[in-house]
């Protein structure tokens, strides 16, 4: 039914005159939020794409509880998107009208520009009103829930807006459910947001589950859904689905648990923040290792993870660090780096049924350097070895070390400056930049490397060029990485159950790599080879603290 208001003439009058006295502030209004309209063109990253970012933090509530960070929140991602090659547009403690015209300008700069990728993030005060979601204004007066349409921003609208445009990847992240503002007798305002289905293309991340609060974290400082997500997006390499679950392993770790950030996704396609790239020439990826004639391998090995593709179900990153030498012709250098790790799923050999197993991807952008390192449990029953560790480095063409000649012994510590304790075990060549390391299987030294392995933070792999320097690569397990070693060596211990260990198997360990010829040249340290001892309650010295090459590897960089 359709209502008709009939104004008099002096009711008309006084509508002109409100409008007269309002009109330099709305004016003024209008100024201050032109500052995101329009967006300058968007040029292409690095990365081969246009990205165009929206990022607005909500501090300053005027009728409403204010928050501590959501500013220094918006301000720390939209310097990590810049990074990784965004064009950014920041609006902080925005009114409606300055949401709404950034968001304008926004479509209009996706549509104008072929924007590849779109992006927005909000931080501030969100709710969910009868399953809709809300993004809430600095300057929002709810007297009543009904209002709600008048004085909020539905998220809907910024979903609308991407998906009118010709984006191949949407991106929506709402750091937005940090408690309810409005007076509780608001029976329709929900606490946190509701779950949407993500429109076709469209990525949408929550900091928290639906329906929970986020946490805003100390006054000062960030929350800690954007300190996580500032740091996962510029690790390169990690997929979007990566980032975002290496940002959930670090929120529910920071949180205690308290806070579990979600996601909606229809993304087909693969997308990458921070892509794996360095100067220099290209290095090319981890190939399938070809063994040297004279080395013969356990079908095990030989057939290991070569056909069937890995399966990954957990991501965590933390630091590289790599070490050379000071020689009589060049400087020693640290160089910095990361190293992602994962939680994979393959084949040990054959057509063994896939088990888990710890992969380490490590790069150094400045020396175009990268390590594959994967630790499984040994299933060949003619290796007389607990677990196996698999190293192939990849060098860029010209590479002044020549290429990697040798392994010594790996080590793990408590921090970067301490000395290691060694795994115990063989290392062998395999061929140029291929190695393995046979963990002992007696079982006093299989409990002493599941105790570092499960205790120790960071590890120390010592490798020699074929030129003779000497490195170090230093590796931090990170944040998140625990959980990951943790479950593999349960599940290996579970899987070890069943297995039966011979008796003479440091013996056979020994013979077969005396077999295979030139062992002193593949090794630069004694290796000492336990009897096995059928007391179990023997007492063991601990393993030695790692000898040369680290210390003095380390001295010679003074």
């Amino acid at each position: 039914m359709r209502r008709l208001f009939i104004i008099g003439r002096s009711s008309i009058l006084l509508i002109i005159l409100a409008w007269t006295l309002s009109a330099g502030e709305v004016l003024a209004e209008s100024d201050a939020s032109r500052s995101a309209v329009p967006i300058n063109r968007v040029p292409t990253s690095a990365h081969g794409e246009r990205r165009l970012a929206l990022v607005i933090g909500n501090s300053a509530y005027q009728f409403v509880q204010p928050l501590k960070n959501p500013n220094a929140d918006a301000t720390l991602i939209a310097k990590s998107l810049e990074q990784v090659g965004f064009s950014v547009e920041l609006v902080l403690d925005a009114n409606q009208l300055q949401m709404k015209r950034s968001l304008i300008a926004f479509g209009k700069a996706l549509r104008r520009d072929n924007v590849d990728v779109g992006l927005v993030y909000y931080a501030g005060h969100g709710v969910q009103a009868q399953g809709e979601n809300y993004l809430i204004p600095v300057d929002a007066a709810l007297d009543d829930e009904d209002e709600i349409d008048i004085e909020a921003v539905r998220v809907n609208s910024f979903l609308q807006t991407m998906n009118d445009s010709k984006a191949g990847i949407n991106i929506v992240i709402l750091d937005a459910c940090r408690s309810n503002p409005f007076a509780s007798s608001f029976r329709s305002l929900s606490r946190g947001l509701a779950p949407v289905e993500a429109p076709a293309g469209t990525y949408i991340a929550y900091s928290t589950s639906p329906g929970r609060i986020a946490q805003d974290g100390e006054e000062g400082g960030n929350s800690p859904y954007s300190q996580a997500l500032a740091e996962a997006i510029t690790v390169p390499g990690l997929s979007l689905e990566s980032v975002f679950k290496m940002v959930r392993r670090n929120v529910i770790k920071a949180t205690g648990s308290a806070q579990v950030p979600w996601d909606s996704s229809s993304i087909t396609g693969e997308f990458y923040f921070s892509r794996q790239e360095s100067p220099g020439p290209p290095v090319k990826d981890f190939p399938a290792p070809v063994p040297s004639p004279e080395v013969k391998l356990a079908p095990g090995i030989s057939t290991f993870s070569r056909t069937d593709p890995p399966s990954i179900s957990a991501t965590s990153v933390g630091k590289a660090i790599f070490y050379e030498e000071r020689t009589a012709t060049k400087q020693g250098s640290a160089d910095p780096g990361n190293v992602i790790w994962s939680l994979v799923q393959e084949s040990p050999g054959g057509d063994l049924p896939r088990e888990p197993a710890i992969r380490a991807e490590a790069t150094i952008p400045g020396k175009n350097f990268r390590l594959r390192m994967t630790f499984r449990r040994n299933t060949d029953k003619t290796l007389p070895a607990s677990h196996i560790v698999e190293m192939i480095f990849l060098t860029p063409d010209g590479f002044e070390g020549g290429g990697v000649d040798n392994i010594l012994r790996v080590a793990m510590k408590s921090s970067e400056q301490d000395a290691g304790s060694p795994l115990i075990g063989i290392p062998a060549k395999i061929s140029d930049g291929f190695f393995l390391v046979a963990l002992n299987d007696a079982k006093a030294d299989e409990d002493a490397n599941l105790t570092l392995l499960r205790s120790q933070q960071w590890f120390d792999i010592p490798i020699v060029y074929k030129s003779g320097r000497r490195a170090l690569m230093t590796l931090e397990k990170g944040s998140g990485a625990e959980e990951t070693f943790q479950e593999a060596l349960q599940a290996w211990a579970q899987l070890s159950i069943m297995a039966a260990e011979p008796a003479d198997a440091p013996k056979k360990l020994q013979e077969r790599l005396s077999n295979e010829g030139d062992i002193p040249d593949r090794f630069h340290e004694p290796v000492q080879v336990l009897p096995p001892t059928d007391d179990a309650s023997a007492s063991r010295q601990p393993p030695p603290k790692t000898p040369f090459p680290i210390d003095d590897l380390l001295k010679s960089l003074k």
